[in-house]
């Protein structure tokens, strides 16, 4: 026989089915296309310049690894239903002559041929998607962000080497099924259904608790660092599950709505319901994927959105004054430094509307129940603390109470408690006693992964002694005591610039100022979008492509069970079925496969709130209510 015969025969075989072959390479296009566009942004080196760039390139891989997982679910479900579709002509085949073997090479050289075609519209696709999003990032960001388009070889290789091995293994299932098939059972193919599963209460038991378990771990975890980390196992936990309950729990499902006979008796329902128990095994994989992939849109896209619109607040917690100066402190400094600012906000035509100031000293340290000691391991405790100490004036004049203090007392300020209900406390060796323990106030944000707290001291001497304490310490490594000066003007974001030059220029001519540190709320602002906008182009671009994704196994979907129930609807309409009839349960089945997904999406994301909410603090993202409002509205769009 010709040696181009196979090679021709398995090119005339994909010409003749196009209409399922098409979609199918398309589908293996845009997920080559889209791990490779994840890894791209995964190991772009902008990444490492970017706030929260090693947090983000982690999410990345994890997201990349997840992807590959889908990856091979998806082409193995989308490529069942192409042999499902072959195998009558496959049994044709054999009747004619053609040995198993035979097939089998015709099978290799579909495959290579689609593996190649998908791989090369892949990669391409891929690339140049990249490139277009890049561009509208930098439109977007006027070229702030530190994430730039480049096209790794080793990025290319991995996506080649990986699509390689997936479309061998089901070059290898394909083959395994032909094999296992005789010629009359691959003809008659098309007319056998699917047996009507069981119940498989161990494997439902099992999804109840990989389920439960991922929603714990969502819920109890509290530490925002800790937070990222468990994400990853509650996402596998909760992926997991959801493919447990769907592959079972759906099965449970339809036999309960079977023995219900006010729903079951209805013509509409009859039939999708029946419809969807006999083939159930295919339906409930297709169902798990629109339900992880809802549920990936939704998350990318709420977190992204509000990020994006809380901006103005981001920047207002971390910058609560317009203007925010700190120097080290060191006696006439105080007086200095007001002097300064006062002349140069009068020179510049300007008035301060409101000011605040303080003496602190920021201390790491490492907490052991209510003692507050120095690193022994080099900053790797679990239990780090960022103590801020100020005096209790200070405190009085900045949160206008009348609190009082004797030597030995101090007040704490946290989120949650620091020492539980103990009075007495040790800080760097110094015994102390909790005055009063007061919750609520948050930290900065700042300092992730780490207790944020605000102790306050009777006066400067406390302060001093402490900071004789930390010094002796970490010696070079220790910090200075600091003096905070952070006010607010009437003007525009120009003028505030140009003050701040202003002052810091008129500072270095003093040797008390020299060193001062000067922020603006206005001059942090393109600082921000490079730092920030970057996440919000990558939530943006996961979440499109999470879209495509979740559209393109809808679609597909769809397409095969409308090849399926066909000929069901046909034989059904003979007997005495009518169109509109015939439309009634199409429009069922629909509304209910899609939206028992979409269901268990939402809660999947309710469940998952708490563990993102946290993950937003360390991107100073604390306005809850945003956050809520802007997950309610892409569930309601979505």
């Amino acid at each position: 026989m010709n040696k181009s015969f196979y090679p021709k025969l398995a090119w005339s075989n994909i010409k003749k089915n196009g209409k399922i072959y098409i979609p199918y390479m398309f589908i293996c296009a845009v997920t080559i296309g889209m791990f490779y566009m994840i890894m791209a942004l995964s190991t772009n080196p902008g990444l490492a310049d970017m706030s929260g760039g090693m947090i983000m390139s982690s999410i990345l891989s994890f997201g990349m690894v997840i992807t590959g997982i889908f990856a091979v679910i998806l082409l193995f479900y989308t490529n069942s239903f192409l042999v499902k579709r072959r195998k009558k002509e496959f049994g044709l085949f054999n009747i004619l002559g053609m040995e198993k073997r035979h097939v089998s090479k015709v099978i290799f050289f579909e495959t290579f041929y689609v593996a190649v075609i998908s791989i090369i519209c892949g990669l391409v696709g891929g690339i140049l998607f990249s490139k277009l999003a890049f561009l509208l990032l930098e439109k977007l960001f006027d070229h702030t962000i530190t994430l730039y388009f480049v096209v790794a070889p080793t990025n290319i290789a991995i996506t080649v080497i990986l699509f390689c091995v997936i479309f061998v293994l089901i070059l290898i299932n394909s083959v395994i099924q032909i094999y296992k098939s005789n010629p009359i059972e691959l003809l008659k193919s098309g007319n056998v259904g699917e047996k009507e599963p069981k119940a498989k209460w161990i494997i439902s038991l099992l999804g109840l608790v990989a389920l439960g378990f991922g929603y714990y771990l969502s819920i109890t975890t509290k530490n925002p660092v800790a937070a990222i980390q468990m994400f990853f196992i509650a996402v596998l936990l909760v992926i997991l599950g959801t493919y447990l309950l769907f592959t079972s729990g759906s099965i449970s499902t339809l036999k309960i709505l079977k023995n219900n006979k006010g729903y079951y008796y209805k013509s509409k329902h009859f039939i999708s319901v029946s419809g969807m128990m006999y083939r159930m095994k295919q339906n409930a994989v297709g169902l798990a994927n629109i339900c992880i992939l809802s549920t990936m849109v939704l998350v990318m896209i709420s977190t992204t959105l509000s990020m994006f619109i809380g901006a103005d607040d981001i920047i207002k917690e971390r910058y609560p004054k317009q203007f925010e100066m700190d120097v080290s402190y060191q006696p006439g400094v105080v007086e200095e430094l007001q002097n300064l600012v006062q002349t140069e906000v009068e020179s510049h035509h300007h008035k301060i509307t409101s000011a605040e100031s303080k003496t602190s000293l920021l201390v790491s340290g490492d907490l052991k129940g209510t003692e507050i000691t120095g690193f022994e391991n080099d900053f790797s405790s679990s239990n780090t603390i960022m103590a801020n100490f100020m005096t209790v004036d200070d405190y009085n004049a900045t949160a206008d109470t009348q609190e009082s203090l004797e030597e030995n007392e101090i007040i704490v300020l946290c989120e949650n408690s620091v020492f539980g209900n103990h009075q007495e406390v040790t800080i760097f060796g110094k015994p102390f006693l909790v005055k009063s323990e007061k919750l609520g106030h948050r930290g900065s944000g700042i300092y992730v992964g780490v207790i944020e707290t605000t102790i306050v001291v009777k006066d400067m001497s406390v302060l001093e002694s402490i900071d004789a304490a930390q010094k002796e310490i970490y010696e070079k490594n220790s910090n200075d005591i600091k003096y905070t000066y952070n006010w607010d003007i009437e003007g525009t974001d120009e003028e505030i610039l140009a003050l701040q030059t202003a002052i810091t220029e008129k500072a270095k001519q003093n040797p008390l100022t020299e060193n001062i540190l000067l922020d603006t709320r206005a001059g942090s602002w393109a600082e921000f979008m490079g730092l920030y906008g970057g996440l919000f182009f990558i939530g943006i671009f996961l979440g499109i492509l999470f879209i495509m994704a979740t559209i393109l196994i809808m679609y597909y979907k769809q397409i095969s069970e409308g090849y399926d129930d066909r000929e069901r609807f046909q034989i059904m309409k003979k007997v005495g079925l009518s169109e509109k009839e015939v439309k009634k349960t199409i429009h069922s089945q629909v509304i209910s496969v899609f939206f028992l997904p979409l269901i268990a999406a939402v809660i999947h994301l309710a469940f998952a709130f708490p563990i993102i909410l946290r993950m937003l603090k360390i991107f100073n993202m604390t306005n809850t209510m945003l956050f809520v409002i802007c997950t309610l509205g892409c569930i309601l769009v979505f």
